[in-house]
């Protein structure tokens, strides 16, 4: 066929492509490559529409062949990144994006394609920089304002989000994305009813809209109103059933409303989806350790399967650090890496460690995988005890990696787990010669790049039966220490209404599985004229309060034995100690601050010890105050202590005026005690690896 032929089909296949007829115009493109196999042009159009297709490996193909042909296509760079990008090959897809734009300094969509890349690396910082020079070369290219805003949201610069959707929206030709990052930003800055009218209106004007439905259902869980959160889950999955962050988002909401087998399938679905999707990952490996019901082998399975596939990156490309052999005296350099440096559980119980901690034989990293605009006065306090603070949100984990190598550390500790705001995936390049998780996660990392799990004698007796791929450290000593409230010095003074015994649970609502039901309403059954106080912030639903009443009304539990509270203020919150006689801690998974806040306000805590770290939590503070007593074995022991309890009046006004005190004389408030123990632990770590490589 003639060269004019070839040109002709070229104007029909552009023709075609633009016109959204893309099934026409790859049939034209194929004719084409068939006459003219070097054909850019084609291949370009033909690579685009099988992207289109999501076949992203035949696009990947095309596009690549292209940039052979033709070294100079900043077009089919461009491109290239993006499907690259799809692909989860972000490495690739940043160099493949930064050569468009070397080939082609004011290419606008490069420079965008480039800035998303970016933002999905976690180089947020360069990505800001990236996008907002593509708005400098184009100021009405809308595109660009919708991944400013989206790019801004991570960085939870909220305000300017906010002003960068406003100016995309006076434009009149704003995406819908930028609807839902308005929405967003007004979340993020606590504008929560303002963020609802927002979200109503534009869910009104695009009323398909998964992405809104699915912001909604955030909303609606930060407003603790579960029910119709759920409602707004499913209508996102009903509207785009392969959306991956749909399914996860449900089994987030599921999984607080303790649904833990409807939230497990929502995961795998999402994971199923996007095989890649760490986050639902780890939360399917929480619901599963939380719910305790797999076999040893089974739990430990699941958690290497996370690693195999998560882990392949820092396996392929690890950094692995070269211990270098400290003279007598000289100081190890510690790193501690979590998301909840801030008014969280973990830092309750961090801080009386790094304030115990000596300084002169240990330097303190602090690895706070949040931003700097989310820091609280908590953040305050533990940044001025560590000699080094780290902000590294906006680090990807090969930066992350090279500036843990950077500082030296020698030992590198895991405070996340598989929870929210984890970097597991850092630890699987090996950044320090010794990596140990404590304190923060319930199970196995699962990861075998993690040498050591450190615990204690309770958590983990001798002939514990859990399985783990971290070697299990015990300290000679409880593992927790406990940072007692500061703001007041709230009395611990029982406040007698006459109306008998009240017992009380202020555990998150997602513990409160059935059998836990079961077994407190037998209790209730037994105690006469006994109630129980719930406060969780989810009590504020009236769906979810419903659910819970009528789960408890199934053992013949009327609502006027319950007491319902949703969330307190920090102050009313311990002073409600005062309305209390007995805790009742949830099972498998036990309490962890609410337990350490029973026992400084005098109230004792009744809680059934099982086989696994997760069942155990409460054991170990109650046996680091000798009070084995409340630690029950079964569900009848349960039953029988928490009678007694009630029963026994004279005992409980005897841990009312005495408990704080021993509290604060035990190992519980014992900040350098724990902390010497750990150094002790460090020490013997370290010193292993020279000794194994003699």
């Amino acid at each position: 066929m003639a060269h004019n032929d070839v040109n002709a089909l070229m104007q029909q296949l552009t023709m075609l492509f633009h016109q959204g007829n893309l099934m026409d115009a790859q049939q034209y493109a194929m004719k084409i490559l068939s006459l003219s196999p070097g054909h850019t042009g084609a291949m370009q159009l033909l690579g685009g529409i099988k992207a289109n297709f999501g076949d992203y490996q035949s696009a990947f193909d095309l596009f690549s062949t292209l940039v052979k042909l033709d070294p100079g296509h900043p077009g089919g760079f461009n491109n290239l990144a993006y499907v690259l990008h799809m692909m989860g090959r972000l490495d690739e897809a940043r160099q493949a994006g930064m050569q468009a734009i070397r080939l082609k300094p004011d290419f606008v969509e490069a420079h965008n394609t480039l800035a998303v890349i970016l933002k999905d690396l976690g180089n947020l910082e360069q990505a800001l920089m990236t996008i907002q020079r593509a708005i400098q070369l184009q100021h009405n290219f809308i595109e660009a304002y919708n991944t400013c805003a989206s790019i801004l949201v991570d960085m939870r610069r909220f305000e300017d989000a906010l002003s960068v959707c406003q100016r995309a929206l006076q434009s009149g030709s704003a995406f819908v994305e930028v609807h839902n990052l308005q929405v967003i930003a007004l979340i993020g800055l606590g504008r929560v009813e303002q963020a609802s009218v927002v979200c109503e209106q534009a869910i009104r004007q695009y009323p398909d809209s998964f992405m809104l439905y699915d912001t909604r259902s955030n909303l609606l869980n930060e407003q603790g109103l579960m029910q119709a959160s759920l409602i707004a889950c499913n209508k996102a999955i009903e509207l785009n059933l392969e959306r991956a962050a749909s399914y996860y988002n449900r089994g987030n909401v599921l999984g607080n409303l303790a649904r833990f087998d409807e939230a497990e399938a929502d995961y795998r679905k999402a994971i199923a989806l996007d095989p890649k999707y760490a986050e639902a990952h780890s939360n399917l490996l929480f619901v599963q350790a939380s719910a305790a019901t797999l076999s040893f082998p089974e739990m430990l399975q699941q958690q290497q399967q996370w690693d195999q596939v998560h882990g392949e990156q820092g396996r392929l490309y690890t950094l692995a650090a070269r211990p270098i052999k400290k003279e007598p005296g000289e100081r190890l350099r510690v790193g501690y890496m979590s998301g909840d440096f801030c008014m969280h559980p973990v830092s309750y119980f961090l801080e009386p460690l790094l304030a115990g901690h000596d300084k002169t034989g240990f330097e303190i990293f602090c690895y706070a995988n949040m931003y700097e605009s989310q820091a609280d006065k908590v953040t305050a306090r533990l940044r001025d005890l560590s000699e080094h603070w780290r902000f590294v949100r906006d680090k990807d984990d090969a930066e992350l990696v090279r500036l843990i190598q950077q500082d030296g550390i020698d030992i590198l500790i895991d405070l996340a787990g598989h929870t929210r705001g984890n970097r597991l995936k850092v630890f699987t390049w090996r950044p320090a010669a010794i990596q140990a998780m404590y304190l923060g996660y319930c199970a196995s990392s699962g990861l075998q790049a993690m040498d050591y799990w450190i615990t204690d004698e309770v958590l983990h007796p001798a002939d514990t039966a859990e399985l783990a791929t971290e070697t299990i450290i015990r300290l000679p000593r409880c593992s927790f220490c406990y940072q007692p409230p500061q703001e007041a010095d709230i009395t611990v003074s029982r406040i007698d209404d006459g109306k008998g015994i009240v017992f009380a649970s202020y555990s998150h609502f997602s513990k409160l599985l059935p059998a836990v039901i079961a077994l407190w309403s037998k209790i209730l059954t037994q105690v006469a004229g006994s109630r129980l106080m719930i406060m969780d912030k989810y009590m504020a639903d009236k769906g979810t309060r419903k659910v819970l009443i009528d789960q408890f009304k199934s053992y013949g539990i009327g609502d006027d034995r319950l007491i319902i509270k949703s969330h307190l203020s920090y102050i009313d919150y311990y002073k409600s100690y005062a309305e209390i006689d007995i805790v009742l801690d949830p099972f498998p998974r036990t309490g962890g601050t609410t337990t350490a806040d029973a026992l400084w306000m005098g109230v004792p805590v009744v809680t059934l010890a099982g086989a696994r770290y997760v069942e155990r939590i409460s054991a170990s503070k109650l046996h680091a105050l000798a009070l084995d007593d409340l630690v029950a074995d079964d569900c009848g022991q349960y039953l029988d202590i928490a009678v007694r309890l009630a029963g026994d009046e004279g005992y409980r006004q005897d841990l009312r005026k005495g408990l704080r005190q021993r509290m604060m004389q035990s190992q519980l408030c014992d900040s350098r005690g724990l902390a010497s123990g750990m150094e002790i632990v460090y020490r013997e770590m370290y010193s292993s690896i020279f000794q194994s490589t003699r």
